[in-house]
C-alpha cells in the first residue's frame, strides 16, 4: 500500500513539474508567438498561455481579442 501512495504521489509530482517547466519555457516566448501557438494547442497548453498573457498585463478582453484574431 505505501508503495501504491508513493507511486501515485510520484506520478502527480512528475506532472506537476511537467507543466511548471512548460509555463517556464512558454514564459521565454514573446506575446506574438504565444498567440500563434494558441491555436494549435492543447486544452492543458491553452490554459497555460492564457494565464501568461494575463501575467503579462493583459486584461481579460484583450486577451480574448488577441486569441480571436488568428483565427
Amino acid at each position: 500500500m505505501y508503495n501504491t501512495i508513493n507511486n501515485e504521489d510520484d506520478a502527480k509530482n512528475q506532472k506537476l513539474n511537467e507543466e511548471l517547466y512548460l509555463k517556464y519555457s512558454l514564459q521565454e516566448i514573446d506575446s506574438e508567438i504565444l498567440v500563434k501557438k494558441y491555436q494549435h494547442a492543447s486544452k492543458n497548453m491553452k490554459k497555460i498561455i492564457h494565464a501568461i498573457l494575463k501575467e503579462r498585463g493583459f486584461n481579460r478582453s484583450e486577451v480574448e481579442y488577441l486569441l480571436n484574431s488568428i483565427k
